[in-house]
């Protein structure tokens, strides 16, 4: 995959409620209806708890979506590893001195190349992504989605999930098409310009920088990966949601999904647009 940068946001956009106004949130009215939109952030800190405005939000909701229920949660795991491990080693496809220089980089961060030398490039990146993430201090149980799924236990609520973990793996799959020797070069440099800089993308995220996050993934991806992991999946999700759309409707409807699934042109937030939907900025940098 062509943006690194893009696989530590997608990982950072996949406890207790803060004091603290920190995340990305929007309201989208359609007539009477009322819809929440979240851009979670999927691995966080201390600075990461939601907020009380996302709380009002969730609390107000009659129906709530996840990118995938907990019951698609606990089976993504053994997907991911059924699906990115292959048979060949990765240092036995590329020049020894590269597959050095991929060891030297990665003890940096106390990870051993070698238990990742029998994944498929797009893994190996995702499980690398994952533990600098963790060496820096964040943690998936603070992330948004185990808050949310907190509140929603506390209240009796279940999520409804807009895709399943197989077909979010086979996102994850057809947006890698690089050779392995691209793949480690890239991920080289990227290591050398200090792309895996964790606290400035969740800085972004604190700050409701939605602009920043898809500035960032735009040009960290070219137009196949953006199509397979971002685009193909918003027109899918939004392909269930629009029939919902009712003017006439006073319900609220709460939806989080990551953070780099709400910009951009085919982003939720300009999907939803096209439908007559009125978009109110709630997020942590909002001036209303």
């Amino acid at each position: 995959m062509k943006g690194f940068r893009f696989l530590l946001a997608v990982v950072l956009f996949v406890g207790a409620v803060g004091t603290s106004s920190a995340e990305i949130l929007y309201r989208a009215q359609y007539g009477e209806q009322t819809w929440w939109l979240l851009g979670t952030i999927h691995v966080g800190g201390e600075d990461t708890k939601l907020s009380s405005q996302a709380r009002n939000a969730f609390s107000e909701s009659e129906r709530f979506w996840l990118e995938l229920t907990p019951a698609e949660l606990e089976k993504a795991g053994p997907l991911l590893f059924q699906h990115g491990f292959r048979n060949e080693k990765m240092s036995a496809s590329v020049e020894p001195a590269l597959w050095k220089q991929t060891e030297a980089a990665l003890a940096e961060f106390e990870i051993a190349a070698a238990m990742l030398d029998n994944m498929k490039p797009w893994l190996f990146e995702l499980m690398v992504t994952v533990q600098i993430a963790m060496a820096q201090g964040f943690d998936a149980e603070q992330g948004s989605e185990m808050q949310l799924l907190k509140w929603a236990e506390e209240s009796g609520i279940e999520f409804e999930g807009l895709e399943t973990a197989e077909e979010q793996i086979a996102s994850l799959r057809s947006g890698a098409v690089e050779s392995d020797t691209e793949f480690l070069t890239r991920l080289l440099d990227q290591i050398d310009q200090g792309a895996l800089d964790t606290d400035n993308l969740a800085g972004m995220w604190i700050q409701g920088d939605l602009d920043g996050l898809t500035a960032l993934i735009l040009e960290s991806m070219n137009e196949e990966q953006l199509d397979a992991l971002l685009w193909r999946r918003n027109n899918a999700w939004m392909a269930q949601l629009k029939p919902l759309l009712n003017s006439d409707d006073s319900n609220s409807y709460f939806i989080a999904v990551g953070a780099g699934h709400l910009g951009a042109d085919q982003g939720l937030l300009q999907l939803l647009t096209a439908e007559g939907v009125e978009i109110t900025n709630y997020s942590s940098n909002a001036q209303r």
